[in-house]
């Protein structure tokens, strides 16, 4: 069963699909004066395409949630009810926990990078700018990593 990754935010989303421990898509998602909804569009578009049963979102702290940023949750959160799947939520400190080995941004991709080789030439680019792009795409990539390899939709329809 393949799982989806999402890491939220204002403008940017990172997405990331993995299956059976290969990375299938991931990309960079990036919104400007649109509203709520094109995050849950998009996330509704990689459930049908993939077949979409189990899904790690990633939420930043209570302290960084702005109104939009709330509205933005919450019709992701309504499109995945709706197709049905099991949502975990995860924050960087489940991330932290999940692998002690990661203690910052640096360390986040350069996990993802290492366990999806195809994620190297991205790792060096992304490190090579001073404004971070692509980072909530890495985080999309290692929740989804480690939601699968946990297994914790493993007993599940």
């Amino acid at each position: 069963m393949a799982v989806l990754g999402i890491s939220l935010g204002n403008r940017t989303t990172g997405i990331a699909v993995v299956r059976n421990k290969e990375l299938l898509e991931c990309r960079t998602l990036t919104v400007r004066n649109a509203k709520a909804n094109v995050h849950a569009k998009t996330a509704a578009h990689y459930i049908r395409q993939y077949k979409i049963l189990a899904v790690a979102l990633k939420v930043p702290p209570a302290t960084h949630l702005t109104e939009q940023l709330k509205a933005i949750l919450k019709s992701v959160a309504k499109a995945l009810e709706y197709h049905g799947c099991m949502v975990a939520y995860k924050d960087s400190d489940a991330i932290k926990e999940a692998n002690p080995g990661i203690r910052n941004t640096g360390d986040l991709i350069a996990f993802a990078a290492d366990a999806y080789p195809l994620l190297t030439p991205e790792r060096s680019r992304e490190l090579s700018n001073r404004q971070k792009y692509h980072h909530k795409m890495f985080e999309a990539v290692v929740i989804a990593h480690l939601h699968e390899r946990d297994g914790i939709h493993k007993n599940s329809p």
